[in-house]
């Protein structure tokens, strides 16, 4: 089971994000929401949620702000932005500090999952949200799924410690 946070200074849109994520409740619980990104950001901290949903125009402390400080802080929280904004820049500046999808106001429940699914496979699930369980998996077998996501996501930030859950190995 993965937990997730919605930072967003409206209330609908927080309200209408775990609408469109309930079918997924087997798998994610909403723990917290906050309106702007400095309460969002005390948020994460009490909480370390798996997932970040946030905003990128918020009072107080914008999305970025959010982002430049807790991309650092929590290197294995998975950050989603949703926003009105469809500016090149923002989606930029997102995806350099960590951010692993940028998705546009209004949120189409298919791009939400999409993104949600990309989450869980970062956090170390194997395969895509519908999958309950994992493969058993021979260690040439894991080594080989290794290398084929590294190939296929060098431009990515990668992580040990996410295969490491991901296949059940130590990082020491």
């Amino acid at each position: 089971m993965y937990t997730y946070v919605i930072i967003d200074d409206e209330p609908l849109i927080r309200r209408g994000t775990k609408k469109k994520l309930e079918p997924l409740s087997h798998l994610l619980t909403c723990c917290g929401e906050a309106s702007d990104g400095r309460e969002g950001l005390e948020l994460v901290r009490q909480l370390k949620p798996d997932i970040v949903i946030l905003d990128m125009q918020m009072p107080v402390m914008n999305g970025m702000e959010f982002l430049e400080k807790a991309s650092h802080e929590f290197r294995d929280t998975c950050f989603i932005v949703i926003s009105g904004y469809d500016y090149f820049d923002y989606a930029k500046a997102a995806l350099k500090c960590g951010a692993i999808d940028y998705l546009l106001k209004p949120i189409a429940r298919e791009e939400l999952n999409a993104a949600i699914d990309k989450a869980v496979q970062t956090l170390g699930n194997t395969g895509t949200c519908l999958e309950k369980e994992a493969p058993k998996l021979s260690p040439d077998e894991v080594v080989a799924r290794i290398r084929q996501d590294i190939d296929q996501n060098y431009p990515q930030p990668l992580k040990v410690s996410s295969y490491a859950k991901k296949y059940f190995f130590t990082q020491e």
